[in-house]
């Protein structure tokens, strides 16, 4: 893929992500008062800003997870609230709390979430142009993953989940698909592996499965001691940094903040129990959160690794069993982890998986199943632009999908405005609706992709 396309195709889905914002999404608030705390205060401690997922300990209030994605958006809030935000009167509206929390919020998941997002679109589309050099399928494979699949929702918010799914499959390119990352010299790819190893394990342990799978291709790859020295030396910088957290917030260099949680994880080891039937049915088919509902293309994406197991076209022999141990690997982690029984839009546990299902789906759908791979991508992508778009889940895929049907087009800032518009400014809004801004968005990719097309008409 030429790099004006690749550009503007990674401009259009952030610019459509931006315009999704969530600032009500369940679990962003925790992340936003920890890149707040970095930043207004250089503190990591949280008090004053206690909710559900907050730790007390000693005292004080702490994220009850790991704060990677906090410390990655607090260098661009620092910069915002020290050059902008701090000197804006103090008489105005944009100074209230509930103002500030959310700009904290927006500019956290506008150079974090959105941005990762896609990033991962664009990696799968680069992949995927590489394998088969066909452009319609690199479109497919990026589209599918931002908008057909649970990632639309959640790179819509300030989301952990999202900065997973783009270094695991960050990862699984570095190893397998090396020339798409512009790097040539071997040592310093081995070094930035490493780190990008170690800022996921910063920022989220539900990498460590994940991990498990791919230490097989990485060792297989290592010719010397010296290459496994640079892997942990790019990884040193993020673990340092998570085990100085630990020991200031806990005292404890070793053991993560779920470790005091109290009794949300009591009858566990490390928050894992023994895998129950359950939660892995629950994470297969059920309206709760389901992976065959919430993103039916994925149906076809299991029918094609059985289907083409054993022609090795495209995808190789080991990269095949790379993806289906991911899988297998995720279906017995969201069986065990206790947070799992936590359901927000779909399977999030399970986001690891999610690029390598759009890309078994991208790279090997045919002519021959055209008609139900039209309907199940049709699908995936109503449900998952209905889940952006109403900004919070209901717990079940066919409530969702009604209250989106009968709601019609909408975006999340609205629900925002409609709840502290009145109180901030006095000003109580008759009728809100979506149009104003779709058209803005509408303009916005207009003048990504108008050049493009002009440049190539005159060629």
């Amino acid at each position: 893929m030429r790099t004006s396309l690749s550009l503007r195709l990674f401009f259009t889905i952030w610019v459509i992500f931006v315009f999704h914002f969530n600032p009500n999404f369940c679990t962003s608030s925790r992340f936003v008062y920890v890149a707040m705390a970095l930043s207004e205060q250089c503190s990591i401690r949280t008090d004053g800003h206690y909710d559900d997922d907050s730790i007390i300990y000693k005292g004080h209030s702490y994220i009850s997870t790991n704060p990677g994605l906090s410390f990655m958006a607090a260098p661009f809030w620092v910069t915002a609230y020290h050059l902008i935000y701090r000197w804006l009167p103090k008489t105005s509206f944009l100074s209230h709390d509930t103002v500030h929390f959310l700009l904290a919020c927006f500019v956290s998941f506008v150079s974090t979430s959105a941005l990762y997002g896609a990033l991962t679109a664009l990696l799968l589309a680069l992949f995927i142009y590489k394998r088969t050099q066909k452009l319609w399928r690199a479109l497919l494979g990026a589209s599918i993953y931002a908008f057909g699949s649970i990632a639309f929702c959640f790179s819509a918010s300030f989301n952990q989940n999202i900065a997973i799914a783009l270094f695991s499959f960050l990862i699984f390119v570095f190893i397998f698909e090396p020339e798409i990352i512009p790097v040539r010299k071997s040592n310093i790819r081995l070094i930035i592996l490493g780190f990008i190893i170690g800022l996921a394990i910063f920022i989220d342990l539900s990498i460590l499965p994940f991990l498990l799978v791919m230490s097989m291709p990485i060792l297989k790859r290592m010719h010397s001691f010296n290459d496994a020295g640079r892997i942990i030396l790019g990884a040193l910088g993020p673990l340092l940094a998570l085990m100085l957290y630990l020991y200031l917030a806990f005292g404890n260099a070793f053991l993560p903040p779920q470790s005091y949680m109290g009794d949300a994880y009591k009858g566990s080891i490390c928050w894992v129990t023994l895998p129950r039937l359950k939660l892995l049915i629950d994470h297969l088919v059920t309206p709760k959160s389901g992976v065959f509902l919430y993103m039916p293309f994925t149906i076809l994406s299991i029918w094609y690794i059985i289907k083409f197991w054993n022609k090795h076209i495209i995808l190789g022999k080991e990269e095949k069993n790379i993806i289906v141990l991911i899988f297998l690997i995720y279906l017995l982690y969201v069986s065990s982890v206790k947070a799992s029984i936590f359901n927000i839009f779909g399977p999030r546990y399970m986001f690891p998986t999610v690029p390598f299902l759009c890309l078994l789906f991208a790279l090997y759908v045919g002519i021959k199943e055209s008609a139900i791979a039209v309907l199940l991508a049709g699908a995936s992508f109503l449900i998952n632009i209905g889940g952006a778009q109403l900004g919070s889940g209901t717990g079940n895929i066919f409530v969702h999908f009604a209250a989106f049907m009968s709601r019609g087009p909408w975006l999340p800032i609205l629900n925002w405005e409609k709840e502290n518009a009145s109180q901030l400014t006095g000003y109580t809004p008759e009728i809100l609706t979506p149009y104003g801004l779709f058209l803005l968005m509408f303009v916005c990719l207009l003048v990504i992709w108008i050049p493009y097309f002009l440049r190539k008409r005159t060629h």
